[in-house]
Parts: C-alpha cells; sequence; structure tokens
C-alpha cells in the first residue's frame, strides 16, 4: 500500500509525499501522543477544521483522536457559515483543531448565538499549518476564552513539536533525530544557537530533511516537556524570497523585522510577474505602531536597500504600500495559509508562494 498527499504550496510547488501503511501508522502514533499531551482523550469532542485531501494534514489529524477513543467531526473548510452554526449547536466541540488565522475568520462569521455557545463548550484550540501570531492567539482567546496552543511540522514529516505551557516554546517529539544548519554547516541542538532545522527519521534511512524554518534551541528549564527533549521556538522560515529581475531579493526575516520596527499586526509582500515588470504590493494591517501608508513604505525602503535602489532604477515596475481593511486583502494559497511572501502571475486567479 501506498497513500500519496501533497505538500501545501507554501514554499513552492506542491509536492508529493508518499506513505506506507506502516508509515502512516506512526505519524497517526505521533499526532494522537500529542493530542494525549494536549489533553485529549474519550471524554473529548474534537472538530477537525483543516483541510482533507489532497493534504494529510486534516486526516492525522482525526485520525490521531480517534485512535484515543474521543468523538471526532472532521469539517474541512468548506461548509458555509449558516451550516457550520447548527452542526456546531450539535456537536458542542471541546477542542478545535485548525489553522489559526483561518479559525478566526470562521468564527467571525458565525451569528453571535453560535460564538457564544462555542465559548462555553471549548476548552482547548490546537492550531496547526502555518506560525501562529500572537495577535491571532490573542483574537482566538477573546472569541473563545479558552487555552491556545500550536502544533509545529511540515507536510515531509508531519508533527514534530507541540507547544507547551509557555506560548512560543515548543517540545520536539523523541520520534526524530535533529540537527542545525548553521552558516553551511551542520551542529548539534545546543542551547542558544539559531539556525535551520534539519530532521532525520532513521526508520525510512539515513536522509536529513531541511525544514527550511529557522529555530533557536531553548534552555531544558523554560518549560515542563513531557519526553525531554530539546525545546525550540520558531524564528520563521529561511525559503520565503523573491527574486526580482535585476538580482535584489526581500525575505521573510525583513517583512518580519518590519512588523517589529513599524509595530504592524501583519504584512505580507504581494508580487504580481508580467513581461513588462514586477508590480509589488506590501499589504499591511495596522497595530499599536505606524498607521501612515507612506511611513510605512519609508520604513520598508530603509529596511531592503536593494529594494529600494532597484525600485529607483525602474527595475521594478509598480510599488504601492495598502493598509488593509480586513484578512480578505491578503492573499492565500490553496490550503488557506497565509504567507509573508505570494507571488502570482498576470493571468487573474494565477498565484503561488514565493
Amino acid at each position: 500500500m501506498t497513500l500519496s498527499f501533497i505538500t501545501g504550496g507554501t514554499s513552492g510547488f506542491p509536492k508529493f509525499v508518499r506513505y506506507t501503511k506502516e508509515r502512516w501508522l506512526r505519524v497517526v502514533d505521533v499526532k494522537a501522543r500529542m493530542l494525549v499531551e494536549a489533553g485529549i482523550g474519550p471524554s473529548s469532542r474534537v472538530l477537525v477544521m483543516h483541510p482533507m485531501a489532497p493534504w494529510s494534514i486534516g486526516q492525522v489529524f482525526f485520525e490521531g483522536a480517534a485512535t484515543l477513543g474521543a468523538q471526532v467531526f472532521p469539517v474541512g473548510l468548506s461548509l458555509r457559515a449558516a451550516t457550520l452554526s447548527r452542526l456546531l449547536d450539535d456537536f458542542a466541540p471541546t477542542v478545535i483543531c485548525a489553522g489559526g488565522r483561518n479559525l478566526a475568520r470562521v468564527l467571525q462569521s458565525l451569528e453571535l448565538r453560535s460564538q457564544q455557545e462555542l465559548a462555553r463548550c471549548v476548552e482547548l484550540v490546537l492550531t496547526a499549518g502555518e506560525l501562529l501570531e500572537q495577535d491571532v492567539r490573542a483574537e482566538l482567546r477573546r472569541l473563545l476564552e479558552c487555552d491556545v496552543r500550536d502544533i509545529y511540522g511540515c507536510a515531509e514529516l508531519d508533527a514534530l513539536a507541540i507547544e507547551g505551557a509557555s506560548a512560543g516554546i515548543m517540545h520536539l517529539v523523541p520520534d526524530y533525530q535533529y540537527r542545525l544548519l548553521v552558516d553551511g554547516t551542520t551542529e548539534a541542538l545546543v542551547v542558544g544557537r539559531c539556525g535551520q532545522l534539519e530532521v532525520c527519521d532513521q526508520q525510512r534511512g539515513r536522509e536529513w530533511h531541511n525544514t527550511g524554518d529557522q529555530v533557536m534551541i531553548l534552555a531544558p528549564e523554560c518549560s515542563d516537556n513531557p519526553w525531554g527533549t530539546p525545546n525550540i521556538r520558531i524564528e520563521g522560515r529561511t525559503d520565503l524570497v523573491v527574486a526580482f529581475g535585476d538580482g535584489c531579493a526581500v525575505g521573510q526575516r525583513q517583512l518580519l523585522e518590519l512588523t517589529t520596527t513599524a509595530g504592524l499586526s501583519k504584512a505580507q509582500l504581494q508580487v504580481t510577474r508580467s513581461p513588462k515588470g514586477d508590480s509589488v504590493v506590501l499589504m499591511c494591517s495596522l497595530g499599536t505602531g505606524l498607521s501612515d501608508a507612506q511611513a510605512i513604505e519609508r520604513q520598508f525602503l530603509d529596511l531592503c536597500t536593494d529594494f529600494a535602489d532597484a525600485l529607483q532604477a525602474g527595475c521594478i515596475k509598480a510599488f504601492t504600500v495598502r493598509l488593509a481593511d480586513d484578512s480578505s486583502d491578503f492573499w492565500d494559497t490553496e490550503r488557506s495559509k497565509t504567507p509573508d511572501i505570494v507571488t502570482r502571475m498576470s493571468t487573474p486567479g494565477s498565484h503561488s508562494s514565493a
């Protein structure tokens, strides 16, 4: 038996991920142990609001919860708000597994009565699929009045770590080997070091998978790790970079620095490619800092000097800073992720992540 799913396309065109029966049972078991650590068991009613086929994330979540004897409702992403409201009234979930930003959007679309009922019965939200940002965590806590914890993983290996009691501190599962790639050199997971996380599943051979994620290794006393494995904090992806025709590039790190220095809630670089040149929109959701588009533009160009030079020279067709009215102004992937950098061709409707 071979079961094939695909990656989500956050850092490139989707790729096949193939599972033998043994490998599939293993990733489900890893997810089940994470769910146990989060307090899920036979008395839990688990709502799974992740995409299903052709992606594996929803399937692994609901099979993992089902093996624990929980009641499970794999609802996916496509139900209308009115239909979902009625079903949730009947199911009354105690746990919701979902992408954080998408869950916040769905909750706001529900009838007020349904929101209030969910706040009464939901005890835990487990997010996964994209890095849980602090404004999203705060919004979910406000709407549901419950604990919110994040699960970290990648499509090629599924779940790798779960957040503990302290926000942002992840406990790596003991099922794999880990190392860091720092300036082209592989290193052990030493406290205080930061690098790209690489993972090896020894049951499948000696091949190391580079997750593309920059992580910081934290001291073991930082939190209550159930497995005694290293603790990590996800700093961001290293492969989300968009390059332009003159050779300049903008990466996720620069956008993260912009959100910090300008006090933004969210920033996304939207790049439209065409034979006549690239048009770039910096879509911003305001936070506690700058609120003027021109001031944000100046801050961005100060951070991205080679981009500013290319724009001045005419190598980039157009650049605009826009303030988002709501979450629909940000571009999503097919799996409802919201990457920091998204590119698309000028043909309407086609877009992909950088």
